[in-house]
């Protein structure tokens, strides 16, 4: 597994375990806090491949498209990478195979190819790629040919296309708009610097930075910045490095980032230096460009997903094109991940052996993971059980020892590889009598119901003064049984069915009504009793069956429908008694 940070290779195999850590909490940027990032490699291409156009689909699958493979030649297939699967698959080839071109995602979920070098020479045609249909058609054509331009989506969903190398090899200082809705261009502001191979992102301002790229006297390190209300540029803080064709993201911890590219002095070759390094501006200012980490290839193919993740797809290494696949993830170090206890519920009562489950959850917009190097359980503040990390830690906490009805906090603490420590703890009550217990003891009571009624039946046939005294006391501690059950129910489960309490409310009820009229009841044995001895046996067969279920309940997740089993009993037995009701009042004299 790639943890974050680690550049090990563990194979393709391990891939689907991507998303468990490749995404980070969503936050808001803050000047405060120290900015967190790190990378992986998390596969490579079916092909090598550089020099290509990047995008990321709606779907976040990384879509490399034209470019050149290893042998040099001139690509119009599109690799459709997979960080999920580490997986590359094929979309349907471009019109026309170029290689320098730039890509964007527009909002209806299309990419769209502006410029690049064909077998013909420079094109001035957009080519547009719909994922969904795996179809290509060709967009409105932009004011000029050129190749090795800049692209980026503005905050008003219109395209800006910068700079580029003209047909006339002279590197360019165009602004280019495109409006994807009337399908047409219009011209900004000129660039300050006329340049090729840079790279454009959108800013929180809402203004797009231009950074790096080269001239006729080679690489530069001037970052300039436009202002899409005012159609303006201005200069900006310049990088610490001069860098062209590389790749840039304006990341969600108020960072920009530049990532390869490479340098040379003079005259552009594919033998000039590679950069191995990524630099890094605070948007808050004050503070330089600084050179971080290393990124292994010039990132000719560079996209960023939904999840605002950084993906380095192929490259250059000066020598051979390459076929890996990086990711970079950025956050806050205030709050890059956090730790969830998913059960028990906070509250909750427990019992018995209770499975304490946790995960590492970041919500992005994708329910995504990431890894932690180890987690622990604490009990009261006690350290009760440590685990090696990953995405998920499951504890087997013992409660038996436990006093009845005593609390106590669990606590989940999860370290990360970089030292950061995050915990999640819940409120738990101990319960001596588990959920099944206290149901089968229910069952119990429900039986224990139908022996009253069967005593009833009885002392009515032999109905007399003294008789009745006891059906008095007999039908009080039947109403005192209900309240038992309720209780009972209450103990089992906090949010025991409302209707189950419902039909115990109504049980009780009736027995008030039954005891209302036994003053008034004559003796003897009228046709009705002979039904309710009927109903009764009825309601024996049906406290077998339900005494059988309450035995095969082996968890908490046949508990719903112990309950339900439970209501069904309650229901014969309010049958039975208005049974009985009907009957005591046909012997009234």
């Amino acid at each position: 597994m790639n943890y974050l940070g680690s550049v090990n290779k563990l194979g393709a195999a391990i891939m689907a375990l991507l998303m468990g850590f490749v995404a980070l909490a969503a936050i808001v940027p803050s000047a405060s806090a120290a900015p967190y990032e790190s990378y992986s490699w998390i596969g490579d291409l079916s092909e090598p491949r550089h020099s290509a156009a990047a995008a990321a689909g709606l779907d976040d699958k990384i879509y490399m498209i034209g470019g050149f493979d290893s042998g040099w030649n001139i690509m119009s297939s599109v690799l459709i990478f997979d960080p999920v699967t580490g997986e590359t698959s094929y979309g349907a080839s471009m019109p026309t195979g170029v290689w320098g071109a730039a890509a964007v995602r527009v909002a209806n979920g299309s990419l769209l190819v502006f410029g690049g070098y064909s077998s013909l020479g420079t094109i001035q045609g957009v080519q547009i790629y719909d994922p969904v249909a795996d179809s290509w058609s060709i967009g409105p054509v932009m004011p000029k040919a050129l190749y090795w331009v800049a692209a980026c989506v503005g905050a008003d969903s219109r395209v800006y296309v910068f700079g580029g190398v003209e047909s006339t090899g002279d590197p360019g200082n165009s602004t280019m708009i495109l409006n994807t809705v009337s399908n047409s261009w219009i011209y900004g502001d000129d660039l300050l610097t006329p340049r090729w191979g840079s790279s454009a992102v959108l800013i929180p301002s809402g203004s797009m930075m231009l950074i790096g790229g080269a001239t006729s006297a080679g690489a530069h390190n001037v970052v300039e910045t436009y202002d899409p209300v005012a159609d303006s540029w201005s200069s900006g803080e310049n990088l610490s490095n001069t860098r062209t064709v590389g790749g840039a993201v304006a990341a969600r911890n108020g960072q920009v980032y530049y990532f390869g590219g490479q340098y040379y002095p003079y005259v552009w070759s594919y033998d000039s230096e590679i950069y191995s390094s990524a630099e890094r501006l605070d948007l808050s200012g004050g503070v330089p460009w600084e050179t971080i980490g290393g990124i292994h290839v010039a990132s000719f193919g560079m996209c960023v997903d939904s999840y605002d993740r950084a993906f380095i797809v192929g490259g250059w290494d000066g020598t051979n094109a390459r076929g890996e696949v990086y990711v970079w993830v950025f956050a806050e170090i205030s709050s890059p991940y956090q730790v969830v206890i998913t059960s028990p519920a906070d509250g909750s009562i427990v019992s018995d052996a209770v499975t304490v489950e946790a995960e590492v959850v970041n919500w992005m917009g994708g329910g995504l993971w990431a890894p932690l190097m180890g987690i622990d359980l604490f009990v009261d503040g006690v350290l009760y059980e440590s685990q090696a990390g990953g995405w998920s830690g499951s504890f087997v906490w013992d409660t038996t020892a436990l006093a009845d009805g005593s609390d106590h906090t669990l606590m989940v603490r999860g370290y990360h590889l970089d030292g950061k420590v995050v915990e999640d703890s819940v409120t738990v009550t101990v319960s001596s009598e588990s959920v099944e217990e206290s149901v089968a003891a229910i069952g119990q009571q429900l039986a224990g119901i139908q022996m009253q009624i069967g005593a009833m039946i009885v002392a009515m046939a032999e109905a007399n003064a003294s008789t009745m005294a006891y059906l008095d006391a007999q039908l009080g501690a039947l109403q005192g049984v209900l309240l038992l059950i309720i209780q009972g129910m209450e103990d089992a489960n906090a949010s025991t069915m409302a209707y189950l309490n419902t039909q115990l409310n109504t049980l009780q009820g009736i027995l008030t009504q039954i005891g209302n009229g036994l003053t008034a009841m004559g003796a003897g044995q009228t046709a009705a009793m002979t039904d309710l001895n009927a109903t009764l046996a009825d309601l024996q067969l049906q406290l077998d069956d339900f005494q059988e279920q309450i035995d095969r309940v082996e968890n908490k997740a046949d508990t719903a429908g112990t309950y339900g089993i439970v209501t069904m009993v309650l229901v014969i037995i309010i049958i039975a008694l208005v049974a009985l009701m009907l009957m005591m009042a046909r012997k009234k004299p």
